[in-house]
């Protein structure tokens, strides 16, 4: 049978066609269940929300993830491992278990080592799973809190890729203390991201961490002089600090104190609580000043991180929260040079103990603390 040219080219066109409606249903329905499958995924994490209508509303996990481009399973383990009294040890164990880790190498024998570094470390980890990248992560951070020498030099390498993806994970844990309201948390997120940064462990009576040899006999001559923290210290004339401490330190160890104390910050706070309305709501404004006290002008605000492997700027967190209730009220995070104005709302209830915080992002030992009944 003979069919014309111009008839074989229609038949052609509508199999085309055809085949072409097919694989777009196909792709469509591919598609379709890809969406679902990830919106489910979400949803179980607690990222978002899928309402009746079929619209999609973002929830506070979600967001966290979102800022700080973190994985959902990530926010999830935050969410199911962080509480109101997580302690700085229960935070380490949550950032080492992200999900931003699992690609951490652990190479040929490396769990040989692993099983060595974790008998020097502070914290006991699984040696069952010396072999799992979390179990490393955690190891290295102790390591770099405790100074402690690294069996291969693979190992400073993947130390510096744990500290860079360490910043945006703690910083995503403070988010979410402060959004469950639980300052002690919060806090001691903050204290985390501190260790990190002068590789050290964060202590709570221990005010000279940061300072090079101080040690008892040093920090016992700093309290018989009324030197009780780091500013009182870095107030104190060079002259008179060499007279006291000449006996424990030698030339060079005295320069190098008195070098990191000449890089520190020393930040003056006032405020003031004013009552407002808005919309017809009481609230209360607590107005904080932040003025840098230094005899040079500053240009930037780097910050002194020797242990850290990049460059840093200083940032701060002004919290304001009730000691005796472990309530956080409002939080914000801030960074400035010279000085900075800023505002806090709050509830016009003041409450006993209500306490605004000034707490670093990088230093040990900085952190200011006032009572906000009391007069500024």
């Amino acid at each position: 049978m003979h069919i014309c040219p111009g008839k074989l080219c229609i038949l052609m066109f509508l199999l085309f066609m055809s085949c072409h409606l097919k694989m777009l249903s196909q792709l469509h329905e591919c598609t379709c269940r890809l969406i679902m499958s990830t919106l489910q995924t979400l949803e179980d994490a607690g990222c978002v929300r899928v309402n009746d209508d079929d619209t999609i509303e973002p929830l506070m996990l979600g967001n966290i993830a979102s800022q700080y481009y973190l994985s959902h399973r990530t926010v999830s383990l935050f969410s199911s491992n962080v509480n109101a009294d997580s302690t700085v040890e229960d935070l380490l164990l949550t950032l080492a278990g992200a999900a931003e880790y699992d690609e951490l190498p652990v190479r040929h024998n490396e769990d040989k080592l692993n099983g060595l570094l974790a008998k020097d470390v502070r914290l006991s980890v699984d040696t069952r799973a010396l072999d799992d990248p979390h179990v490393k992560a955690n190891l290295l951070l102790q390591a770099h809190f405790m100074k402690l020498d690294l069996p291969i030099s693979d190992y400073v390498t993947d130390t510096k890729s744990v500290l860079d993806q360490s910043i945006r994970i703690i910083q995503a844990l403070v988010d979410l203390a402060a959004n469950g309201g639980w300052l002690k948390a919060a806090l001691n997120a903050m204290h985390l991201l501190q260790m990190v940064m002068q590789g050290l462990w964060f202590k709570e009576d221990d005010k000279f961490a940061m300072l090079p040899y101080a040690d008892e006999r040093i920090i016992g001559v700093f309290k018989r002089n009324g030197m009780m923290d780091l500013q009182t210290v870095k107030r104190c004339p060079s002259n008179f600090l060499a007279q006291v401490l000449q006996p424990f330190l030698s030339g060079p160890e005295f320069a190098e104190l008195t070098k990191c104390l000449a890089q520190l910050p020393h930040i003056d706070t006032t405020w003031e609580l004013h009552n407002v309305r808005k919309r017809n709501e009481a609230l209360l404004t607590v107005e904080v000043i932040l003025r840098r006290v230094s005899p040079l002008r500053q240009k930037d605000a780097r910050a002194y991180a020797p242990y850290y492997p990049k460059v840093k700027d200083e940032s701060w967190w002004i919290v304001i929260g009730n000691k005796k209730t472990s309530e956080l009220l409002a939080l914000k995070r801030v960074h400035f040079v010279d000085y900075l104005k800023t505002q806090l709302v709050i509830s016009p209830d003041l409450q006993e103990d209500t306490t605004l915080f000034l707490v670093s992002d990088c230093y040990i030992g900085l952190d200011q603390e006032y009572v906000l009944n009391e007069t500024s």
